[in-house]
C-alpha cells in the first residue's frame, strides 16, 4: 500500500472516530439539560393543586392534609398514604399537572344506604360493604335502612337487603333514587317512596319480575295516581292500589 493510501486511511478512522466523540459530546449535553430541568422542575414549589373526582363527600379533610403538606418536597408518596388512611376513600393518584400545580384524584366508596345506631348517629355502607361514619357526606339522601343497626354488625345483619339496594342501584337506578327507605319483613321487602311517601310491598322471590313493572310506573309522566298509601306487587299478575 502507498504512503497516500495509508494517510486516505488515517484521516478517515480519525473522521470516524471524532463523529463519535463528537455524538457522544451532543448526547451527554442533551441529557445533562434534561436532567437539569428535571431537577429544577422538582424544586420549584407548588402554588395550586385542584382535587378531582369527588361527588359524594366534603373534601376540606383533604384540603388539611395538602395544605399542610404542599411546600415540602418529595410529597406525592406522602400525600398518597395520609389521604387514602380516609375511611371515605378507595384510592387516590397524585401527580404534577405542571411545575407549580399538583393534581388529586380521589376515587371514593361509593354510598350505598344509611342507617342508625342506638345512639341515632347516622352510619353509611358502601357499595364495597363497608362501613364509615356520614361525617362528611355532603347529602343524606340515600336509602335509609329502617332499623337501628350497630355498626360493627351492620353488614351481617343487613346484608340481604343492602344486595337487594345494590342490584337496584346497578340495574333499576329509578327505583333506587326513588327510595327514603327499605326495611325486610319476613319474605318481603318494604320500600317507602321519597316524596309521595308511599309503601311499596315486594315478594323477595319474585323481585326480578316486579322491579322492571316499578320502573316504567316511575316512568310515567301520570305516575302520581299509582303513588298513594300503598302499591303492592308482591300477588302475581296484580297490582293492588290503596
Amino acid at each position: 500500500m502507498s504512503w497516500g493510501g495509508l494517510h486516505k486511511d488515517s484521516n478517515k478512522n480519525f473522521g470516524n472516530k471524532l463523529s463519535i466523540f463528537s455524538l457522544v459530546l451532543f448526547l451527554f449535553f442533551i441529557s445533562s439539560i434534561i436532567l437539569f430541568a428535571f431537577y429544577w422542575n422538582n424544586q420549584k414549589k407548588i402554588k395550586h393543586y385542584y382535587i378531582n373526582r369527588m361527588r359524594f363527600y366534603d373534601k376540606k379533610i383533604i384540603d388539611s392534609i395538602i395544605e399542610g403538606k404542599i411546600n415540602q418536597k418529595d410529597v406525592i408518596d406522602e400525600l398518597i398514604s395520609q389521604i387514602e388512611r380516609i375511611e371515605f376513600v378507595s384510592y387516590c393518584k397524585v401527580y404534577k399537572k405542571d411545575s407549580e400545580t399538583l393534581a388529586v384524584e380521589i376515587y371514593e366508596r361509593e354510598p350505598l344506604a344509611l342507617f342508625k345506631d342506638s345512639a341515632n348517629n347516622f352510619w353509611i355502607v358502601t357499595t364495597d360493604y363497608k362501613v364509615i361514619s356520614s361525617n362528611f357526606l355532603l347529602s343524606k339522601s340515600f336509602p335509609i335502612i329502617n332499623d337501628k343497626i350497630e355498626p360493627k354488625f351492620a353488614v351481617q345483619k343487613s346484608y340481604e337487603l343492602l344486595s337487594f339496594l345494590k342490584k337496584i342501584k346497578q340495574d333499576y337506578p329509578e327505583v333506587y333514587n326513588c327510595t327514603a327507605e327499605i326495611k325486610k319483613e319476613g319474605s318481603n321487602f318494604h320500600i317507602v317512596m321519597k316524596g309521595t311517601r308511599t309503601n311499596i310491598f315486594l315478594e323477595s322471590s319474585s323481585c326480578s319480575e316486579k322491579l322492571p313493572l316499578l320502573t316504567e310506573l316511575i316512568r310515567r309522566r301520570d305516575f302520581g295516581k299509582y303513588f298513594k298509601k300503598e302499591l303492592d306487587l308482591r300477588m302475581e299478575n296484580l297490582i293492588v292500589v290503596r
